[in-house]
C-alpha cells in the first residue's frame, strides 16, 4: 500500500525507460514477498516459544 505510493512517485518524478521500471516492480515485488515471509517466520517463532513454555509450564 505505503510501497505501492512511494514507487508511483518515484516512477512519475522520472522518465525511467519501462523495461527498467519493469525491473524496479520485479525488485520491489520480491523485496515484500521477503518482508512478508520474514514476519510469518517471526509470528511462527513466536508462537513456537508460546508453545514451548505452555509445555515446559506443563510439567
Amino acid at each position: 500500500e505505503q510501497e505501492e505510493k512511494l514507487f508511483a512517485i518515484i516512477v512519475k518524478k522520472k522518465d525511467i525507460p519501462s523495461q527498467d521500471v519493469q525491473n524496479l516492480e520485479v525488485l520491489t515485488k520480491e523485496a515484500m514477498l521477503r518482508l512478508q515471509s520474514k514476519k510469518k517466520e517471526k509470528k511462527q517463532a513466536h508462537s513456537n516459544l508460546i508453545n514451548s513454555e505452555v509445555l515446559f509450564n506443563h510439567f
